[in-house]
């Protein structure tokens, strides 16, 4: 639509880019992002949802086309600029959600996992169940997981995994059931993490290239060998 602004144009761009991403076509997921952050100068901003841009970086990360320097200095940018929002009263994004979109979200290593829990606002409560929702459950459960902190990753990836009501969330679900199905294994309950396990390699056909569903059949395979 002519109408549409950055972010209506964002979310589309995000889905694509996700499914790039989750079939370890990361040049290519970087070759969208770019694109995506090449045009959205052009489109009408949307003052009351936040800047789409910070959702582009990670995949240009990944490539090794952005240093970690530079990646720091967009998500101090970000972080300020969100700042200013709030203070403009506009859209004030809780520090519970600004933290699961600059880094909760984005860990995927144990090193990322533990700067993200360095980062995470030490004045504020976690929201309640009711009010997290699946991206903050999520970003939670994950790094929690990465840092092995098995109990702490629990609670929040059991709910994580029962949403399932748009293609991109069905992304994060099966995520998230393979960082319950390793919690579980990690604890001793290799019935529970082979039937989560076999949730996630039932998601998608055995032919898919989705490097969760990889994962989780190599981990199934292992430990129905024992």
């Amino acid at each position: 639509s002519h109408t549409a602004d950055a972010w209506d144009h964002s979310l589309p761009s995000r889905v694509r880019i996700n499914v790039l991403m989750e079939m370890d076509k990361m040049k290519d997921a970087a070759k969208a992002a770019r694109s995506f952050l090449d045009r959205m100068p052009a489109w009408a901003t949307y003052p009351f949802a936040p800047d789409p841009s910070i959702d582009f970086y990670e995949p240009i990360y990944r490539a090794g086309e952005m240093t970690k320097r530079e990646l720091e200095e967009k998500r101090a940018e970000w972080i300020e600029k969100e700042r200013r929002r709030a203070h403009d009263g506009r859209s004030a994004k809780e520090p519970w959600a600004t933290w699961a979109t600059v880094y909760g979200s984005f860990a995927e290593t144990r090193e990322e996992a533990l700067e993200a829990i360095s980062h995470a606002p030490q004045d504020e409560v976690v929201p309640s169940a009711g009010r997290r929702g699946l991206f903050l459950d999520f970003a939670l459960g994950k790094v929690y997981a990465l840092a092995a902190r098995w109990d702490d990753a629990m609670p929040y990836l059991t709910p994580a995994v029962s949403t399932s009501d748009t293609f991109d969330k069905v992304i994060v679900v099966i995520k998230a059931r393979l960082y319950l199905a390793q919690a579980e294994e990690a604890k001793g309950d290799i019935a529970a993490a082979k039937a989560t396990y076999e949730k996630i390699t039932e998601t998608w056909p055995k032919t898919t290239s989705s490097r969760t569903v990889k994962r989780a059949a190599e981990r199934l395979a292992l430990i129905s060998r024992d």
